[in-house]
């Protein structure tokens, strides 16, 4: 990949950054006007990096950060359907194998330190704002709530389809 481009986080803030002091680190995490409104900021910069979005490919995942381009980028990109469709098949054991690198590269290179930088900006913006605030534990546990209850339908379709192949046919009766 070749160009500048960020890894950003959705602050909540919306409008309000526009109006709010910053410290010079903090203002350097403004993006481009249109992020500002949304209230994106930015927790990471890079540039001329490897790769980026392997372990959400991989494990099927919704991106937790915003990856946006600063400048103009140039990237080689492989869909998700060649990989799986394509590479996978012929290599069955790769994809755990990527998997697993690709979750430790994403823990160690981004999820942490933008999850920090996350954390710290969400905490310092509530600081500043006396009427509404972010309640970072609500998200956590939304988070989690949402996460039993997809394992709660997954194991109940798991279930179900076994009810359904459990059935036995003799004959023209069946049990």
């Amino acid at each position: 990949m070749n160009g500048e481009w960020a890894v950003a986080f959705d602050s909540f803030a919306k409008d309000d950054l526009e109006g709010m002091a910053m410290d010079h680190e903090q203002a350097a995490m403004k993006g481009k006007p249109d992020m500002s409104t949304r209230g994106i900021l930015i927790a990471m910069r890079k540039s001329n990096y490897g790769y980026i979005g392997d372990y959400y490919v991989l494990a099927s995942k919704r991106a937790a950060f915003y990856y946006v381009a600063l400048s103009r980028v140039s990237a080689y990109a492989l869909t998700k359907q060649f990989i799986f469709k394509q590479l996978f098949k012929k290599f069955p054991g790769l994809h755990p194998e990527m998997l697993a690198e690709s979750f430790s590269r994403y823990i160690k290179e981004f999820r942490k330190p933008c999850g920090k930088t996350r954390i710290d900006t969400i905490k310092l913006l509530n600081n500043k704002k006396q009427y509404s605030q972010i309640n970072l534990d609500n998200l956590n546990e939304k988070r989690k709530l949402e996460f039993r209850k997809l394992k709660e339908k997954e194991r109940e379709r798991r279930e179900r389809s076994k009810e359904k192949n459990s059935t036995i046919v003799i004959g023209d009766s069946t049990f």
